[in-house]
């Protein structure tokens, strides 16, 4: 009987959740669990919906009327939308008599294939909304193609995504979790415990402890700093290979910023105090990756170069190279990285390189409830619970084929008859529902379907032989 209770009971629960958390079909019953688990962490950025050309009214109002038009694909072809409302096929201007020189695309109906363009004229500027409202530029006649943000140039080569590029340019730069480090004189310093004060803190860690220092933390943000030359980082007499680190922070899907100066001290305790200042006071200091870059652009006549590039299965780097100071058209063309005098708050910094998770990654992370298990396995482990309550009759009689309840008379004491009850019923909630509650109904699918053949096949034969 109170077998029955529990599974009547349980089960009412569980249409209850269904109908609680019920998202599209997309989504799923693990996407709106993990949002609920997400909270500190969030490291999406959130989609303000721009995906029709009335969100372009005031793009299209400053510029020249009939020379701007929003752009989309059907089937394969680039339509652009007129003032008029007219749709025309791109590849068909000189026929229909319209001269476009703008065309505008929403982020989600970039491709991410640079080639996709390739079916417009040359001669078109292409402008990019982004799903927060910023305008990109993308120029196809420089040789890399050229996405633009303020001052800051993002140069594309051929395997670069183009709609990975704009999504990882709007992440924000920081998590909730920030340590600031430096490399410490002693080479065996180790990172000490967070601590949340009034003033921001620059730890120092020793160049034998970083990695351990970063393999510490977990969907964090570290900021280090330093003399960065050929691929190590220099500070206080150590150093320790950039690829190390790199490694040590896609292990742990860490945000990890690195800062190229000759006053790395400073330079840390200046960005510490000011991160501090803005995010007790709830303001964003850095809204993104793509406005963090901005403020080291020397001045509004100078655009500053940056790569993107993949370092690793797990993470996305965008990187300045320390490279000689030119600003020759050849070194521009041939897509050399030009580095200009940067200025992080009156303090000199040379490089700026920071590695995050590329978006696939990101996208699972999202879907975790707890960020060390995969989403994958945590599906199983929900599913597998719920079904199991579902059919708790023939969870708990399987249960017991692995391990009977424990009998009061087998035990010399009632603490040990205890123990041992608690735990067999523990193991059951804990471990069988989770792992094998999955089964049950496999098990009452297949007991149901025997009883069935033997009910319509088997006793009917039997009988006609014992006739």
């Amino acid at each position: 009987m109170a077998s029955l209770k529990f599974s009547y009971y349980f089960t009412r629960l569980f249409f209850l959740v269904i109908f609680t958390l019920s998202t599209p079909a997309e989504s799923g019953i693990i996407s709106a669990l993990s949002k609920l688990g997400k909270v500190a962490n969030k490291v999406d950025v959130p989609d303000a919906h721009l995906s029709n050309s009335a969100h372009f009214k005031d793009i299209i109002s400053s510029l020249p009327d009939g020379s701007a038009a929003e752009i989309y694909i059907v089937n394969g072809r680039w339509m652009a939308k007129s003032a008029d409302g007219k749709p025309h096929y791109v590849d068909e201007f000189a026929e229909s008599n319209v001269d476009f020189s703008t065309l505008i695309v929403a982020e989600a109906n970039v491709p991410g294939s640079l080639s996709s363009f390739s079916g417009l004229p040359e001669r078109l500027k292409i402008k990019i909304i982004s799903r927060n409202g910023k305008v990109y530029s993308l120029s196809r006649s420089r040789t890399p193609p050229i996405l633009k943000y303020q001052n800051i140039e993002v140069a594309l080569s051929d395997s670069t995504r183009l709609d990975s590029v704009l999504w990882q340019l709007q992440r924000p730069v920081m998590t909730q979790k920030v340590r600031f480090v430096n490399l410490a004189k002693d080479s065996d310093a180790v990172l000490p415990n967070s601590t949340y004060g009034s003033s921001a803190v620059v730890d120092a860690v020793g160049s034998n402890k970083i990695v351990k220092a970063i393999r510490s933390l977990r969907m964090e943000t570290m900021v280090l700093a330093g003399n960065v030359e050929n691929g190590f980082l220099y500070s206080g007499g150590q150093r320790i290979a950039i690829k190390k680190l790199e490694e040590a922070a896609a292990s742990r899907d860490v945000n990890l910023i690195i800062l190229g100066s000759e006053k790395p001290k400073k330079v840390l305790q200046k960005l510490a105090d000011d991160w501090k200042t803005h995010n007790d006071s709830g303001d964003a200091l850095y809204n993104s990756v793509g406005d963090f870059y901005n403020r080291f652009a020397p001045d509004e006549s100078k655009s500053m170069r940056i790569k993107v590039s993949d370092s690793g299965e797990l993470q996305t780097g965008f990187h300045i190279e320390k490279k000689p100071n030119t600003t020759s058209k050849a070194s521009v063309d041939s897509g050399h990285i030009t580095i200009y005098p940067l200025h992080l708050l009156d303090l000199l910094v040379e490089s700026v390189k920071i590695l995050q998770p590329n978006e696939e990654r990101v996208k699972e992370l999202d879907l975790r409830i707890f960020p060390a298990v995969h989403s994958s396995f945590q599906l199983y482990i929900i599913v597998s619970f719920f079904l199991g309550i579902f059919t708790a009759g023939s969870s708990w009689f399987l249960y017991q084929k692995i391990w009977l309840s424990p009998v009061r008379g087998t035990y010399s004491n009632a603490f040990s008859f205890t123990i041992v009850w608690l735990s067999h019923r523990i193991c059951f909630i804990g471990l069988y529902l989770p792992l094998l509650g999955i089964f049950s109904p496999v098990y009452l699918v297949v007991k149901w379907t025997i009883a069935l053949i033997n009910y319509l096949l088997l006793k009917p034969i039997r009988w006609l032989f014992q006739k």
